[in-house]
């Protein structure tokens, strides 16, 4: 659901940088992801390793007004209501404990409470994915990237960040070595594919946005 609305979203703003991931688009990037990621050694390894580089990056910032239900009756609000949780309840099941045989990528279904700002701090959405063989909107094309999506609710709405990464060759494999513990560097490339392998919350001064 979260996806539809992206696409139906209002496009913003819309920009490109050869920056280090920690330092674009105002440090907004670096802060939302290591406050989600630290206690996951094999992601923050990942992220230490792409910022140690000047990559290619494609921002784009989305907002998505809240929908105007004036019109409908509270019948039909209800159970609206009550059909968006139980989807959002199928999408983020409750969170399960780690376990030391389960595989190495980790996977965190906790979701912010509806991004609700809390004195001075903000809970953001964070999601982390691998793409392959892509194109960004101008049509540059990308073989190996990360794609870092930010969501967060605002007084109007929900605000959504892309923050778009290609990654040269050589920083592709040791991502992908990293994320799944191999040794073999022709090995990892050839096995690169798409996959989401973090999903978390951040919580971050709203100083930040």
């Amino acid at each position: 659901m979260s996806e539809l609305h992206c696409l139906t979203a209002l496009a913003q703003v819309q920009c490109k940088e050869a920056a280090s991931p920690e330092s674009c688009d105002n440090g907004l990037l670096k802060v939302c992801v290591e406050s989600s990621i630290s206690h996951l050694p094999s992601v923050h390894q990942i992220w230490a390793r792409i910022c140690a580089e000047e990559l290619y990056i494609e921002i784009d910032t989305r907002q998505e007004p809240f929908a105007d239900f004036s019109g409908l009756s509270p019948v039909t609000v209800s159970e609206a209501d009550k059909l968006y949780n139980d989807l959002l309840s199928l999408r983020f099941p409750p969170i399960h404990q780690q376990q030391s045989s389960v595989p190495t990528i980790p996977e965190l279904n906790n979701e912010p409470d509806d991004s609700r700002v809390e004195g001075e701090t903000l809970e953001v959405k964070v999601d982390c994915r691998l793409l392959y063989e892509i194109q960004d909107s101008s049509g540059y094309d990308i073989l190996h990237g990360i794609q870092v999506a930010l969501h967060h609710r605002t007084e109007t709405g929900f605000t959504h960040h892309s923050y778009l990464i290609d990654l040269p060759p050589e920083v592709a494999v040791e991502v992908f070595m990293i994320l799944y513990e191999l040794d073999d560097p022709e090995e990892a490339l050839n096995l690169f594919s798409v996959c989401e392998f973090f999903d978390g919350v951040a919580r971050i001064p709203l100083a930040s946005l």
